[in-house]
């Protein structure tokens, strides 16, 4: 997968893979996004980056979860901006305890297969966020409405009594003007009415809440069964897998355990060696200091002193060879430092193994995925006479194959 360049940052236009596996993906994630309620998607000039990435960011915005990332997008930003808000993608999923690990890169280059099933999990989370906030919704307007209308609590007796109760208290009532009395009436009346308009109201904005759920969970029934769909259509393809292909990709990953083996041992060989050259380096590094200072005692005024004793004179001329063999030992372990540094550095890390592996591959599959569509296609148009016609296509794909196979091993070897 390539990488943009930062030279001009207005104009850079991310490089994407372009397969028909990919494209499928890609209009799955779109798919999925609109079915969930990010309608922006169905804009055909938006590029297919701003709705991959404008979904993600509506998505967590749904999820009820505070972050301590702030996630603005805009399909104005710049390219700048727009990888920020991929980094902060990519930062805040172990935050969101997503299952699913996303790289930056992979979101810029619209890496479908692997950003499918984040979008996935992530619609499936800004639905029960929003289930969540439906029902503390409708527990706040229950609350609100209780206030204000009260609770209409179930007679405890027969509507006879009732009847008979109030009719009695009435006439126990003293009895005020009928001018007072009608202008009660109305007042209770309209307060009456306010109720019923309010408890209306409240009524259509409830009907329609419930309509908007109802069709969500709809959307969301569909797509249940898109997905469970795409699980039949993958075990089926993991069913038909021959013997063979899952034998050779068993083969591979030994292999590569191997290699990872044989890595961490070099490594750490390496390691050994360069503390005992350092180790050495010190203790001649210390030695020279004192062959230094014998030698600088030579030119000062104890000159005279060291000429008058003929034993310190051999033992300074001893030192000064001494030290002469310790510079050149010192120089070849600093060259054999500078190797092993050198082979540290050509030895590839875990990822650039994991990246070649996963090529590797990714090329078998798609080798086999050709050789398969000539096979069908030449089959269809009467091509294929005979079986034994088919051979030498066979053969040279099988060539082909197990050079780049062999490529590999040799490659793996020599790391």
């Amino acid at each position: 997968m390539d990488y943009p360049s930062t030279s001009n940052a207005h104009q850079i236009q991310f490089e994407v893979r372009d397969d028909e596996e990919q494209k499928q993906k890609l209009e799955d994630c779109i798919q999925l996004l609109v079915a969930s309620g990010y309608f922006r998607a169905r804009i055909s000039g938006l590029k297919p980056f701003d709705k991959i990435v404008g979904g993600l960011v509506w998505c967590i915005s749904l999820c009820n979860l505070s972050l301590d990332v702030d996630l603005l997008y805009s399909d104005n930003a710049t390219i700048k901006q727009k990888i920020q808000v991929t980094e902060k993608i990519v930062r805040v999923l172990p935050q969101l305890e997503c299952p699913y690990s996303l790289e930056p890169h992979q979101i810029q280059g619209l890496d479908c297969i692997h950003i499918y099933p984040v979008v996935q999990w992530f619609v499936k989370k800004a639905m029960e966020g929003r289930v969540a906030r439906a029902d503390q919704q409708e527990t706040l307007i229950s609350t609100i409405t209780d206030r204000h209308l009260g609770k209409v609590s179930k007679p405890k007796a027969s509507p006879a009594a009732v009847v008979s109760r109030f009719i009695f208290e009435e006439e126990k009532k003293p009895r005020s003007s009928p001018s007072k009395e009608v202008k009660t009436a109305k007042d209770e009346l309209q307060q009456l009415e306010e109720r019923i308009r309010a408890a209306q109201e409240e009524s259509v904005l409830l009907d329609k809440e419930l309509n908007d759920e109802v069709a969500q969970a709809e959307i969301i029934q569909r797509n249940l069964k898109g997905l469970e769909l795409e699980k039949q259509r993958r075990d089926q393809l993991k069913e038909n897998l021959s013997e063979s292909e899952l034998e050779e990709i068993r083969r591979l990953v030994e292999e590569m355990e191997v290699v990872r083996a044989d890595e961490k041992t070099t490594k750490h060989e390496m390691r050994d060696k360069i503390q005992q050259v350092e180790d050495r380096i010190e203790r001649i590094n210390l030695v020279g200091q004192v062959c230094e200072f014998l030698f600088q005692a030579k030119n000062t005024s104890f000159k005279i002193k060291i000429v008058a004793d003929e034993d310190l004179i051999r033992e300074w001329e001893h030192s000064e060879a001494a030290l002469q063999q310790e510079r050149q030992l010192t120089g070849e372990a600093t060259r054999k430092l500078m190797e092993c540094q050198r082979q540290l550095d050509s030895t590839p890390s875990g990822n650039e193994m994991a990246q070649y592996q996963q090529r590797f591959i990714e090329l078998y599959n798609q080798s086999n995925f050709y050789f398969d569509t000539l096979k069908n296609e030449a089959a269809s148009s009467g091509h294929i006479e005979s079986n034994d016609q088919a051979v030498p296509h066979s053969v040279q794909h099988s060539d082909r194959c197990a050079g780049i196979h062999r490529e590999g091993i040799d490659r793996s070897e020599q790391y």
